[in-house]
Parts: C-alpha cells; sequence; structure tokens
C-alpha cells in the first residue's frame, strides 16, 4: 500500500513537471511579438493596434487565441494569419499598456481633442482671405495640421519633427494614391489642351463668336452658365475650360474674377453630379454597387442594378438642381 502511494505521488510529480515544462515551452517571450499602433489617437474615437505574432506555429499550438492584458483587462483574443486586432479608446492622456506572457508593450497615449481637426481648414480660410492667395495659404494648413499630430503622435518626437513628415509621409502618401494620381494626371491633360486651343487660337475665336451674344453683364454671365451646362462629363474639366474660355470676355464685361469663378464652380460640380454620363457618375456607380453587395449580404435582396438607383436618386438630387436654378436667378436679379 505504501509503495503504490509512493507511486501515485512519483506519477502526479512526473505529471506536474511534464505540465509546467509544456507550458513553459508554449509561454512567448518578449522578442516573439510586435505591435502596429496608429500614428496618433483621437479623443473618444475607437482605434485598433494591431498584436503580431512572430512564431505561428506555438500559437497554433495555443489555437489561435491567447489572453492578452490590456490596461489591467484581460482579453481573449484570436489571431488570424498571426495578427490580432484589438480595439481601445482613450478620452484623456493616459498610459497604453499591453502583455502577452513575458512581452510587455507600454506608451503614454495623449488623444488629440476633435475640435482642433477645424484649425487647419480655418487658418487656410482665413490666409486666403487676407494674403488674396491660395496656394501659401494650403502649405501652411497643411504644416499646422502635421504639427498637430506631430505633438500628439506616439513616437514622433515633437512638432518640428512632424514638420519634415509633410513631405517624406504625407505627400509621398498622397502622391502614390492612384485615384490622386488620376485626377492630377487628367488635370494636367485638360490643362494642356486648354493651353494647345489658346495658343493655336481657337480660345479666340470661340471669345469672338460668344462676344456677338454677350453684349452686357448680364448676358456674359448667361453664357457662361451655358457653357458651364455644356460641358457637363468632368467638372475638372468644365472649370478649366470654361474659365479660361471666358475669362478674357468677361474681363472685357467688367464681371468680377470672384464672380466669374462662382458661376463656373456652380455649374461644374452640380452637372456633372447629375448628367447620366460623367466621371462623377462612375464614381458614385462603384459606391452605390458596393452599398448594394454589402445589403445583399445581410439578406436584404435589392433587385435594382447600380445605375437604377442612381436613375432613381435623381429626384432626390436637391442641392445640384436648386444650385443651377439659384445661378440663374442671380443672374437674372443682378445680383
Amino acid at each position: 500500500m505504501v509503495a503504490f502511494r509512493n507511486l501515485m505521488v512519483i506519477l502526479l510529480m512526473t505529471l506536474q513537471v511534464t505540465i509546467a515544462t509544456a507550458q513553459d515551452e508554449l509561454r512567448f517571450d518578449k522578442s516573439e511579438f510586435e505591435i502596429e499602433t496608429p500614428a496618433f489617437y483621437l479623443q473618444g474615437v475607437n482605434h485598433q493596434i494591431t498584436l503580431i505574432c512572430l512564431n505561428p506555429e506555438k500559437l497554433y499550438q495555443r489555437d489561435n487565441t491567447l489572453s492578452v492584458v490590456v490596461n489591467g483587462s484581460r482579453k481573449d483574443v484570436t489571431f488570424t494569419n498571426s495578427r490580432a486586432d484589438i480595439d481601445v479608446t482613450f478620452d484623456r492622456v493616459e498610459p497604453l499598456s499591453l502583455k502577452v506572457d513575458d512581452f510587455t508593450y507600454v506608451a503614454t497615449v495623449n488623444p488629440i481633442p476633435l475640435w482642433l481637426s477645424v484649425i487647419p481648414p480655418l487658418l487656410v480660410i482665413l490666409l486666403a482671405l487676407i494674403f488674396k492667395e491660395v496656394v501659401s495659404s494650403l502649405i501652411v494648413g497643411v504644416l499646422t495640421g502635421a504639427a498637430i499630430t506631430g505633438y500628439y503622435s506616439v513616437g514622433v518626437p515633437g512638432i518640428f519633427s512632424a514638420l519634415f513628415r509633410v513631405i517624406d509621409t504625407y505627400i509621398i502618401t498622397a502622391m502614390s494614391d492612384t485615384g490622386h494620381l488620376s485626377v492630377i494626371v487628367f488635370s494636367v491633360l485638360i490643362g494642356g489642351l486648354v493651353a494647345l486651343i489658346s495658343k493655336n487660337g481657337g480660345m479666340q475665336a470661340v471669345v469672338d463668336r460668344l462676344s456677338r451674344r454677350a453684349t452686357n453683364p448680364q448676358r456674359g454671365q448667361f453664357v457662361t452658365w451655358l457653357l458651364g451646362i455644356a460641358i457637363f462629363f468632368d467638372d475638372y474639366a468644365n472649370t478649366l475650360v470654361v474659365g479660361n474660355t471666358m475669362r478674357p470676355l468677361t474681363d472685357k464685361l467688367r464681371i468680377s474674377r470672384e464672380k466669374l469663378a462662382y458661376i463656373v464652380d456652380s455649374t461644374a460640380a452640380p452637372v456633372a453630379a447629375v448628367a447620366l454620363i460623367t466621371t462623377w457618375i462612375g464614381a458614385e456607380l462603384g459606391y452605390i454597387q458596393g452599398a448594394l453587395e454589402t445589403i445583399n449580404a445581410n439578406s436584404v435582396q435589392i433587385e435594382m442594378g447600380a445605375y437604377a438607383v442612381f436613375l432613381g436618386s435623381l429626384e432626390y438630387a436637391f442641392y445640384p438642381i436648386l444650385t443651377l436654378i439659384f445661378i440663374l436667378i442671380l443672374i437674372w436679379q443682378n445680383r
């Protein structure tokens, strides 16, 4: 009996040692994880930090699920492709701590108050109104936004380093976006075409032909509105073509550049938003199709196609339609 009890004790101790050894082998050390965090946090907004496991084999032995302690609260997170997203929200300056076995990440988070987001655009508008110059005002606005994000960023050493990031981070990132590049290339091509037509005398011929009809400021503005409606396929092309075409004529009729810019801008985008074939509609159809796929995936079947949905939405396009009518009223009343 004594021998049997001693044997059981030995077996139990062996089992405990085996379990402890297995747990130690499955325990992660501090070099087996990496963490990705946002460059900065917004106050009261939910953000995700990503925990990356560098040892997927050990992670697989633990069923791709680990217990993570975030700011003192324990969470069970599931990894997909060795990555796990963890939601965090900060309302004030407070520490961020994350611990998995022997891996520990600690940082101090200073979230950006949401009201600061209006400072750069307000500053741009104010400087543009004061100095009558837009490009430098936009540059100052970008630098201000970079300074704000730099001050509140995690891991960025201050405002001045953030100012240098305007080029190597923000501008390069924006320029690498295919959507942004397509707009730039399209605008350059349209601008080059307008300049070529102008150098060949075509622009002057259009002005001469229109000047026969536009004999006073009211008619000059009306002709500008008509051209804005006629060039409906793209708002950028509309702005470049109509603005450059009508500027000599409106200068001759003593119509202010500000009034010309207002008429051009208030016809370019609205007509592109409601015409049946425009670059805007192409973008809108993509958004509508994505929304339809999301809705249909949630067991609510919509049989209409994207273009049919767009056509059905035109009756609710109050802003572009009323804006086009409003410009006519202003021209008619000589406001």
